[in-house]
């Protein structure tokens, strides 16, 4: 009797190991699934980071671009503003020039005048 008693111990033990074992090996099996799913989580996540900053960079580039195509059309306006009103300045003096000189301006033929302009295409504005 005290022999079926070792063996149903032994065999209670032996159970109770192979439970436990089952028990860490099932423990360790969720733990590596886990890390695994974690580890897809956070590249996935670097994945829309990256994309999301090249969005932002590509973004950052065409405001930009707008910006500098908008500061050229700026300084484009106000150099034509400055031609425009020197051309305008030329016109009125060289009118006022002929008529201190008692000579009629001619809408038509041939005119001479003499006068001082800015370099560059305002030059060539004044000219046309």
């Amino acid at each position: 009797m005290a022999e079926a008693r070792v063996r149903s111990w032994d065999k209670l033990v032996k159970m109770a190991k192979d439970h436990a074992a089952k028990e860490m090996a099932d423990f360790d099996e969720a733990k590596e699934n886990r890390q695994t799913l974690l580890e897809a989580q956070k590249l996935d996540y670097q994945n829309k980071h990256k994309l999301a900053v090249q969005k932002q960079k590509e973004a950052y580039t065409r405001v930009s671009e707008a910006a500098e195509a908008s500061k050229k059309s700026t300084e484009e306006a106000d150099r034509l503003k400055v031609e425009q009103n020197s051309a305008a300045q030329v016109a009125t003096t060289s009118t006022a020039l002929v008529q201190s000189s008692g000579k009629q301006i001619s809408s038509s033929g041939i005119s001479m005048v003499q006068t001082t302009v800015p370099k560059g295409k305002a030059a060539v504005s004044v000219l046309k």
